[in-house]
């Protein structure tokens, strides 16, 4: 899994005398090669270097292919492609502007090669080589050649079926409409809270699927809630959603840090993920393209929601609960990975291992072994109580859950022995499965039974063990009907955890 996870990587290609250092930021840098070039005559001073490229498509619709983007040459206003060769299964035509527009054969097509299966995931390849012409002041011409490689999505029958269940509960079973009105409801009653349960169901499907109708839904809906923002009393240069004066004082002038960073903390995920897909940036989004979006969605994130809460005080990142803490530390987290900037980092490590402000603990500081099933863990929901005191609820804990886990996906400190024994907790602690589709109320097995379909990042468990992902379908899925909310997360976490099972990774990101 860990290479759809990992950063780019500075990729050194040696021309003529000239040595480039290239940040492939927008294709797969593992697919650098030899390129060919072809001088018509010797042109002093021009040097030109063509990558070439790997696109994700799927069956549905073309895409746009920015193959320029990553390529090295003196002055890009003297470059023409012109020409392609015909790829084996689609069709692609060169535009005005230099891209190429891809579309993918009519009906599906397979790799003779390729067994299919419901265990595994269909790979259709598809290939091309454009030519492109780079004339000097001189009018002397040089022309370079480059491959596109195109893969296109497919969905094995274990994930359709969870998007078929997807797309039946989200439309018609309602739920869209009611996350376009509480994405339009300014957050005043904690809307945007509940909202995220659907958005997070929208995550996990669409990087199982590859379908960008979702994340089109998605940016939608973050962009509706942008609309609603409006200038906070404690300092006007920043955007925010007042609430409600039942919620307490502060609220109706400067908003409530929960539940922005609740909502947000998928927004930042879904932001790294596009970071990771720099093919998928390229392509467009309405007049636009996803580039322009993402661009757009960091700034109002890094201003609004992180500097803005960092600059009204520490205590509204450093909690003084797990899962609320766990939410700064995985916006930390994927910021960082965007960024690059250490002041995320900082946050991250504080929170999972390292030293929070007037905060007398951290995550890892807090989890103990279960003394009754050796290997799981157990863990208090404040930071400042006496071990045992105050034991995690298992719902509040599926946050903590969702960020572990993308923490180790991420190479972040969290490492797969976490994963495991979260495995072993989930299965023999909280979800025994000899009571009914019912957790148990706290993460130590106490409490009684909490309500169906809580479990939620539990659920994501799934993705490491394919007897816990059975188990979790044969004995929860026939009562997601009654759990509201969550049944659009619990149904997309089912779909992605079959597509990491079957491929190791999702189709988003990229890399």
């Amino acid at each position: 899994m860990n290479r759809h996870f990992k950063k780019f990587m500075p990729k050194l290609l040696l021309l003529a005398p000239i040595l480039f250092s290239l940040l492939s930021c927008s294709k797969d840098a593992d697919l650098l090669s030899d390129y060919v070039i072809n001088k018509k005559d010797d042109i002093s001073g021009v040097y030109s270097l063509l990558v070439n490229d790997t696109y994700f498509s799927d069956m549905k619709s073309s895409i746009l292919l920015d193959v320029l983007n990553n390529d090295t040459f003196e002055n890009f206003n003297n470059v023409t492609v012109v020409a392609t060769t015909t790829p084996e299964l689609g069709t692609v035509v060169i535009n005005e502007n230099n891209t190429l527009t891809y579309t993918p054969p009519t009906p599906p097509v397979v790799n003779e090669t390729i067994a299919t299966t419901s265990e595994t995931q269909e790979e259709v390849v598809d290939t091309f080589v454009y030519t492109v012409e780079e004339t000097s002041a001189a009018g002397d011409i040089t022309t370079a050649e480059a491959t596109v490689t195109v893969k296109i999505i497919t969905v094995s029958e274990d994930v359709e079926y969870w998007k078929l269940k997807f797309d039946n509960q989200f439309s018609t079973g309602g739920d869209r409409a009611k996350m376009m009105a509480l994405s339009k409801s300014g957050n005043k009653f904690q809307e945007y809270y509940y909202m995220y349960y659907y958005f997070d169901g929208l995550l996990s499907i669409w990087q199982a699927t590859g379908d960008n109708k979702y994340l089109d839904i998605m940016l939608e809906v973050v962009n509706n809630t942008i609309k609603d923002a409006q200038p906070v009393s404690f300092n006007s240069t920043y955007l925010g959603w007042p609430s409600d004066s039942s919620y307490g004082l502060d609220y109706p002038k400067n908003g409530v840090a929960l539940w922005e960073s609740y909502y947000w903390k998928d927004v930042t995920t879904l932001l790294r993920i596009m970071y990771q897909s720099p093919n998928l940036l390229s392509n467009s989004f309405g007049a636009k393209t996803y580039q322009d979006e993402y661009e757009k969605l960091l700034a109002f994130t890094e201003k609004n929601i992180w500097e803005k809460w960092e600059t009204k005080g520490s205590s509204n990142i450093y909690r003084t609960h797990t899962h609320m803490a766990s939410h700064w530390a995985r916006m930390g987290m994927e910021l960082y990975l965007i960024t690059g900037k250490n002041k995320y980092k900082t946050v991250f490590e504080n929170i999972s291992h390292g030293n929070m402000p007037n905060v007398p603990s951290n995550l890892r500081d807090r989890i103990r072994e279960n003394t009754n099933v050796p290997g799981a863990y157990v863990w208090d929901m404040p930071f400042d109580v006496p071990p045992g005191s105050k034991v995690q609820d298992t719902s509040h804990a599926a946050d903590i859950i969702g960020f572990w886990i993308l923490a180790h996906e991420n190479e972040m400190y969290w490492t797969m022995s976490d994963m495991e024994a979260l495995v072993l907790t989930l299965d023999k602690v909280i979800f025994p499965a000899n009571d009914g589709p019912r957790p148990y109320l706290n993460v130590d097995g106490t409490g009684g039974f909490d309500a169906p379909g809580r479990l939620r990042g539990w659920l994501k468990l799934g993705r490491y063990n394919k007897d816990l992902q059975n188990k979790l379908i044969n004995e929860y899925q026939s009562d997601l009907q009654n759990s509201n909310r969550y049944a659009i997360l619990n149904l997309g976490v089912f779909a992605l955890n079959e597509r990491i099972l079957a491929d190791g990774y999702p189709v988003y990101p990229e890399n």
